[in-house]
This record gives C-alpha cells, structure tokens and sequence, in this order.
C-alpha cells in the first residue's frame, strides 16, 4: 500500500486531503489568503452578514430544524475523472463539534482527519499521523460545527454584495466575506431559492494552499434540512465530482468515529512528555541559577 500511496502525484495528494471536509461539512467554510486593502477613497459597502445568515438559514430549513439534531452521518463517492481515480468518503460530525471522517481509494489506503476536543489531526499512507495546529487547525475546526450556517456571525465579521451571476441557470448575488482572521471567500446564493450554490476557498494542507471552487446541486430534503447531493469541485486544471449517498442524523458514534487513532495519540503522548521533562529540566535550571 505504501508503494502505490508513493505514485499519487503531489497535487493529488494536497486533492485528496482537502476534498476530505467537502462532504461532512456539505458547507465549507475554509480560508483564503490574506484580502488587499482597500484602494485609498473606496466608499466602504454596508455589512449585510447578519442578513446574509438570516437568510441561509431560512433557505436551509429554518433555525428551529438545524438546532434540533445532535449528530450526522454522510457517505459520499469522489470521482477525479483525469486521475482515474474513485473513493468512498464516511464522515461523521456532532453537535459538541467532534468530527471524523476517512475517504477511502482502493490501492492508494484510507485517508483520515478529524477533531476530537481541542485535538485536529489527519492520517493517511502518504503523510502518516499528524497533529494539526495553526491555520490547518482553524480551518478543520470551522469545518467540524455540525450547521455552519448557524456559525456565520462567529466565524466571520463582514459580509458585502459584490454583484450578480450566473450558476448553470440560476440568476446570483455574490457575496465577498470576510473571516474572524481577516481572510476572505465568496458566496453565489440563488436570488430564486436562497441557495448557497457556489462557494469559492483555499484549504489549507500539508502541500500548501489548494484554491477550489465548489458548485453545489441537486438540493434534497433530508429531515426538514436542503443539501446538495451533487457538487462540482475545480482545482487549477483539475475537476472533481462528488455525490452524496446517504445523510442520517442523529446516530451515535461507532468506536473509529469517536476514538482518536493510536497512531495520533502516540504524538500527543510523545509532545507531552517532551514538554513535562522541559519544564522539569527548566525548574532544576532555575533552582541551580538561585544558589
């Protein structure tokens, strides 16, 4: 298995794992880089965030529906066409904000990530067990609230209308946002239903940054919820397609889904050790400097 992982060339293996949160999400709300100041003069737009959620969360099954359920289960089939390449993606998300997921390519292995308390970590045959911290941290952790939409106003600070677009048939306002972080991503709502139907993002990897853009179809209703089941992902050159499955909620956790891997425990086993003996060592220093 180690071998064939080796043949995935570089960007697909930056692909694979940021496609990983695309369908446990169903919304990504990831980073882009850094916004340009504004020229000098430029009139500043009215915030419309508060709006903007608002009116998501109608779209999405009203606030009463997203706050009820405690958990979801998704499977997903990911399809790169130009790769030959087809996987099947399990994720599993609460409402606390715990999150697992492991999308699975026959002959390449499983490639995992999740959130477990304040622990964001990732594993697959490429990379092998990592800790996540940083901008790859906050972008899991955006990742992991069960109805993003509910966090708009938490994790973002503006929202401003940009113009109008056209998604396949559907007439758009796009919208610029702006990131507790200062980062910035854009949003396509479907002036007819409200839909979120296009987003655009850069995910945050092991392989730099990755510039995506996600177009979302075929909204079903599954317990008073509207989500896409068919998104189509654009990566530079590089297409995608993903299907959802199934969507469950409100199912416990299996063991795998609520358990951080061995593999990612010995790390964090190993970092606390290493930081007790520091601050042993570092006592003993203090107190020999005090004689």
């Amino acid at each position: 298995m180690a071998n064939d992982s080796a043949m995935i060339p570089g960007k697909f293996q930056a692909l694979l794992m940021g496609l990983l949160i695309l369908p446990c999400s169903l919304v990504i709300l990831a980073q882009d880089p850094p916004a340009k100041p504004e020229p000098p003069g430029e009139v500043e737009q009215e915030n419309v965030l508060v709006e903007l959620q608002k009116t998501l969360i109608e779209a999405a099954g009203g606030k009463e529906a997203l706050e009820k359920h405690s958990s979801r289960r998704v499977t997903s089939k990911v399809i790169i066409p130009d790769a030959a390449i087809e996987a099947t993606h399990t994720g599993y998300m609460s409402r606390e904000g715990m999150m697992w997921e492991s999308m699975t390519i026959e002959g390449y292995g499983d490639f995992q990530q999740g959130f477990h308390g304040d622990v964001a970590w990732s594993m697959d045959p490429i990379n092998g067990a990592r800790v996540l911290s940083g901008a790859e941290k906050e972008q899991l952790r955006r990742a992991s609230h069960l109805q993003p939409f509910l966090w708009i106003d938490k994790d973002f600070i503006s929202a401003v209308k940009v113009g109008s677009e056209k998604v396949g048939d559907a007439d758009c306002t796009v919208y610029s946002l702006k990131t507790t972080t200062g980062s910035q991503e854009k949003y396509w709502v479907a002036e007819e239903t409200k839909f979120l139907v296009k987003v655009s993002l850069t995910l945050e990897s092991i392989m730099g940054k990755i510039p995506m853009t996600v177009e979302m179809s075929d909204f079903k209703k599954v317990e008073e919820l509207w989500h896409p089941y068919e998104m189509q992902i654009q990566q530079g050159i590089q297409k995608m397609q993903m299907t959802l499955e199934k969507v469950n909620y409100d199912v416990e956790p299996e063991d795998v889904e609520k358990t951080i891997p061995a593999e990612v425990q010995a790390l964090l086993d190993r970092k606390k050790d290493t930081e007790e003996k520091s601050g042993e060592k570092k006592e003993i220093e203090e107190g020999t400097s005090g004689r």
